[in-house]
């Protein structure tokens, strides 16, 4: 049973979308049942919700009231921002700049590495190594292979989400696809992740956020954008989305002026996006 944009799931027969045309998938829930899982699951979309029907226990699960969810990559699924500003702290160090690691990490987050290579250089007075940039990207890649890891419950919060999801980075693509296989996620957002490499704009510029949404198929307010940093949500919200935003003390009133929803934990968005 198919029901149009238009229309909602009270205007179909409720038997039929609950059972989701049940006999197509008769066989189907017999040979889930000999396999011995004793349970069988699919899911209908629809708008505004997802109905998620089990043969065993009937469950109806309601999505969030987003179509789309637009991830930030650094910070919010995978826990490298402590990584990337560390080796920047140690190397901006080499060349004679002291920079604190809270200064690093509420003004490095989320830009462009350009960005942060010019306030550095601007501090050391002087041009940077023709190398920095080839040796931070090599000494951070070599970090993300040994210490890299998800941030905690991102992987369960990805596996209740029923609606397209995709990431939307500062980073480039390399170090995208990198840190996401190598934290076990980029079966999630394989062929959903956009960069600021690929339209030559970073964030606080909310053409990244745009131009996600544009390739996935949804105008800004039917997403909604999880960011961890400053420059993320200033873009986001400039673009027209509504935006969650990964908190802790030290930013969470900024966020908040910014118009962000705060949370401090996966477990605690999932509540906000009403999951169960």
């Amino acid at each position: 049973m198919k029901w149009g944009l238009g229309q909602s799931p009270k205007q179909v027969d409720n038997q039929s979308v609950f059972w989701g045309e049940r006999n197509r998938h008769e066989q189907d829930i017999g040979n889930s049942k000999k396999q011995g899982t004793g349970m069988f699951s699919f899911s209908i979309n629809c708008y505004p919700c997802t109905i998620i029907v089990n043969e065993l226990n009937f469950q109806r699960n309601v999505c969030m009231r987003y179509k789309c969810l637009i991830f930030d990559n650094d910070g919010v699924l995978i826990d490298s921002e402590i990584i990337s500003n560390k080796v920047m702290v140690e190397m901006a160090k080499s060349v004679g700049v002291d920079i604190d690691m809270d200064y690093a990490m509420k003004n490095f987050s989320g830009v462009s590495l350009q960005s942060t290579m010019n306030y550095v250089e601007k501090e050391a007075g002087e041009k940077l190594p023709a190398d920095f940039e080839q040796e931070f990207r090599k000494r951070t890649f070599e970090l993300f292979k040994t210490d890299l890891k998800p941030v905690e419950g991102v992987a369960e919060l990805l596996d209740k989400i029923m609606v397209p999801c995709c990431v939307a980075s500062s980073g480039p693509r390399k170090k995208l696809e990198l840190s996401l296989e190598a934290t076990n996620l980029l079966p999630k957002f394989e062929n959903r992740i956009f960069s600021c490499y690929d339209i030559g704009v970073w964030k606080p510029n909310p053409d990244i956020f745009l131009h996600a949404a544009g390739e996935m198929g949804f105008k800004p307010n039917e997403c909604a954008v999880i960011e961890d940093s400053l420059a993320g949500v200033k873009g986001a919200r400039a673009g027209g989305f509504d935006v969650f935003g990964f908190a802790n003390e030290r930013n969470k009133e900024e966020f908040e002026k910014l118009g962000a929803v705060v949370f401090f934990s996966m477990e605690e968005l999932a509540g906000l996006l009403e999951l169960q």
